[in-house]
């Protein structure tokens, strides 16, 4: 009987272990399925540096910041503003840096064209110019620039200013993910179309909780946006995969509703939607470090 005993532990300790393997697979898979290389298209894979759109015309400078820049940031160059806009709006890099005055395109044109789509708005800008008037400055703020760098510059002062945008970001992507609703420090830090994006990514995941089928491309269904539109958006705001983030959120109320004392984890479970008990254990002690059962 014993021996019957241990072999029980065995397989069940053996689907454990799959059912880890098969969670990474999955978000491993929809990782390297969305990201795609700058300049050939294909596959990529992750980086930890945050990605720098330099626009900038002259060559000496332009590989001067790049060689300064290049151990905080993956750099991608553009030479002017219509080349800026257009890999802008297909690579998501986490920060333009361009001037002001530039051929085909205009600074300040770009940065009012980059803000004023859903699907480019939460990408910093930042002007780093030689037009260092009261008004210039103005109307590149009112634009909706995130800096306005004066040239010359000191290149330690330019990579604090970087490193705080990102640091920024950081910070508010830990709000939303630990909050079901959109804290106040979010409101206040980004443009209005991030927030409303925001609010309505989070309406549908609740709306859609208990639905077990509930996937990806419902949810970017539901945004009407595509699907590299929905993944570029959910992963400059939140740092998550859009599968990931669905998940954070039903785990996030899933944590609510046990520490409510009301419901058995299975109940929970179901209730955000996920229709595997093991599998919710899996996800939820990969995520607060704790079963839920100690919940």
């Amino acid at each position: 009987m014993s021996s019957l005993f241990g072999y029980a532990d065995r397989l069940y300790n053996l689907s454990e272990q799959l059912l880890e393997i098969s969670l990474q697979a999955g978000e491993k898979m929809e990782q390297d399925t969305e990201k795609i290389d700058f300049l050939t298209g294909k596959n990529t894979p992750d980086t930890d540096q945050g990605v720098l759109l330099l626009v900038e015309n002259d060559t000496d400078l332009r590989d001067y910041l790049g060689n300064e820049l290049s151990a905080e940031f993956q750099i991608v160059n553009a030479s002017d503003g219509i080349q800026a806009l257009e890999l802008a709006r297909s690579l998501n890099p986490d920060i333009v840096m361009c001037d002001v005055a530039m051929s085909g395109l205009g600074g300040d044109e770009l940065c009012r064209q980059l803000k004023s789509s859903v699907e480019t708005s939460h990408i910093s800008v930042v002007f780093l110019t030689a037009l260092n008037e009261r008004i210039d400055i103005l109307i590149g703020l009112e634009a909706g620039a995130n800096d306005y760098i004066v040239k010359p510059f000191d290149i330690s002062v330019l990579k604090v200013r970087l490193h705080n945008i990102l640091q920024s970001r950081r910070q508010l992507r830990q709000a939303i993910l630990s909050s079901e609703h959109i804290p106040d420090e979010v409101v206040y830090a980004t443009n209005q179309l991030d927030k409303e994006f925001l609010d309505k990514a989070l309406g549908v995941i609740h709306s859609s909780l208990d639905d077990t089928t509930f996937a990806v491309n419902d949810f970017c269904r539901q945004l009407a946006m595509s699907r590299t539109a929905v993944y570029h958006k959910i992963k400059s705001l939140t740092g998550q995969s859009p599968n990931e983030f669905i998940r954070i959120i039903r785990l996030n109320k899933a944590r609510e509703l046990l520490l409510t004392r009301r419901y058995t984890v299975a109940e929970a479970a179901v209730m955000v939607g996920f229709a595997d008990a093991k599998y919710f254990s899996t996800s939820f002690k990969k995520q607060f470090k704790v079963s839920p059962s100690k919940v």
